[in-house]
């Protein structure tokens, strides 16, 4: 099953999203003061970790059933209405 989703919360952040993020970890933030089910999204380089930004609130839930069976990520960038935006594009192995 492929999946895509826009993912939010990347303008607060110091650091955009771009084609060198290869190593992207989906990570539960259970302690988030505005949704429990927060799901980060963050980019390994070397021995630094970024966070990009979060999954939207209506899909953390449901991918927070997923997030084991998660691999193969992309980071794509695109332009609509002249707003730039970030989706990210998996596979999960659970059909």
């Amino acid at each position: 099953m492929i999946l895509e989703i826009n993912f939010v919360g990347n303008k607060f952040l110091k650091r955009k999203p771009n084609k060198k993020d290869k190593n992207i970890k989906l990570i539960p933030e259970p302690e988030n003061e505005y949704d429990n089910n927060a799901i980060a999204i963050y980019s390994f380089k070397k021995k630094s970790k970024v966070k990009l930004g979060y999954i939207p609130k209506y899909d953390n839930k449901r991918l927070l059933l997923l997030i084991e069976t998660i691999n193969n990520k992309l980071v794509l960038k695109g332009i609509v209405n002249n707003e730039l935006y970030y989706t990210l594009i998996f596979e999960s192995i659970n059909n």
